[in-house]
């Protein structure tokens, strides 16, 4: 069934309009609910951070920053406090997974603890190319 295109202006002469659409002239009119916050639940909270959780695990999230920026997914309630505790003491992470160190700098807000995340990413990031590498040379070698 092909669409048929209806010239706007003719839609704008319609002046009257019927009485039983104006019922709903203020839901149209009303400003959309997009707070993700009702879904979340309050779990934990330890200076400005937070730990909501949601369907699928747990959010990070520090108030003192705009929420797009400033919080982090995570699946374990453990990982997250464990974020939080470094982020609080400014405690160099000792994971190699570089989810968890990004998360690190979204969560933080202290730029000398931002600057010492992002070099050990940097550091795991380069030790990976190295592997890469060498392990491509040890294969060609046979």
């Amino acid at each position: 069934m092909a669409k048929k295109w209806i010239d706007g202006n003719k839609i704008a002469e319609v002046t009257e309009m019927p009485e039983d659409l104006y019922r709903y002239d203020d839901l149209m009119k009303s400003v959309p609910n997009f707070d993700k916050t009702d879904g979340a639940k309050k779990v934990y909270s330890r200076k400005e951070y937070i730990i909501l959780q949601v369907k699928k695990g747990y959010v990070v999230y520090n108030t003192t920053r705009p929420f797009e920026k400033s919080h982090t997914h995570l699946r374990s309630f453990s990982m997250a406090k464990t974020i939080i505790d470094n982020c609080i003491i400014k405690k160099a992470p000792k994971t190699n997974n570089l989810y968890l160190l990004e998360s690190h700098v979204r969560v933080s807000d202290d730029t000398k603890y931002i600057k010492l995340v992002e070099e050990l990413i940097e550091a795991k990031r380069d030790k990976d190319k190295l592997k890469y590498r060498n392990k491509n040379i040890n294969s060609k070698k046979k």
